[in-house]
């Protein structure tokens, strides 16, 4: 089973996010923002992948992505969901920060499509 962190300081979304991911198989562990997710990585959690907001308080998005990746956690897998796409080119943003990026307002599929092809370690 893929394990997935939901990274997202707003409640509502962060758990109807997860109720999805549970209701499509997945399991979930959520933190509200940047901070919160290093110490859980930091703590021994070890999700297969990071859905990431990119506005948030405490640590933003881009910079818990910088700080992941210069860290042993930098292999894990990142997915960027965010609003932002109503004012940028979510193609371009992707290519600028190497990952992919899903708009909040779109359809869920592409995201649920993206997170079906991470590999979740054998027995995991």
């Amino acid at each position: 089973m893929t394990h997935v962190l939901i990274v997202e300081d707003d409640a509502p979304t962060r758990d109807g996010l997860a109720e999805v991911l549970e209701l499509e198989g997945f399991s979930v562990s959520r933190a509200e923002n940047g901070r919160v997710a290093l110490t859980q990585l930091q703590a021994g959690l070890r999700p297969d992948v990071i859905v990431l907001d990119l506005v948030m308080p405490v640590m933003d998005g881009l910079r818990f992505l910088k700080t992941v990746r210069a860290t042993l956690h930098g292999q894990i897998p990142v997915m960027v969901v965010t609003a932002v796409g109503d004012q940028v080119d979510l193609d371009n943003l992707a290519l600028d920060i190497g990952c992919p990026v899903f708009s909040k307002t779109g359809p869920i599929e592409p995201l649920l499509e993206a997170l079906r092809g991470v590999d979740a370690p054998p027995g995991g």
